[in-house]
């Protein structure tokens, strides 16, 4: 499918998802959102001298400036050294099958 702009994730001001730490240059990758949710993290080639790019899928290193990962609904991304999210698509999940993630928790109801 087509996908948009991309977003950055990095430490710079330019960033669509700005973070900052050990492993997290001015620019770490980018993230596509296509057609249908598919999504795709394309690391940026580091600027000279800069910290070595640091970003693992489901435990496995993105392991050069360039190359690209497929993710999915559910997937794991490590960020440098401390940051960790899970992908959430749930749009994409009830398409493809595969379990949607549950109901948001409120105060209430973990009190």
């Amino acid at each position: 499918g087509e996908f948009g702009v991309p977003v950055i994730v990095g430490s710079g001001r330019d960033c669509g998802i700005r973070l900052s730490g050990v492993g997290i240059p001015s620019r770490l990758c980018e993230i596509f959102v296509g057609d249908d949710d598919e999504m795709v993290l394309r690391l940026v080639p580091p600027d000279p001298g800069s910290q070595v790019l640091r970003v693992f899928v489901n435990g496995q290193s993105v392991p050069d400036e360039g190359s690209c990962a497929s993710l999915e609904h559910g997937d794991r991304v490590i960020f440098g050294w401390a940051h960790c999210f899970q992908v959430h698509a749930p749009g994409r999940a009830g398409r493809l099958g595969l379990p949607r993630p549950p109901p948001e928790a409120t105060a209430a109801s973990v009190l």
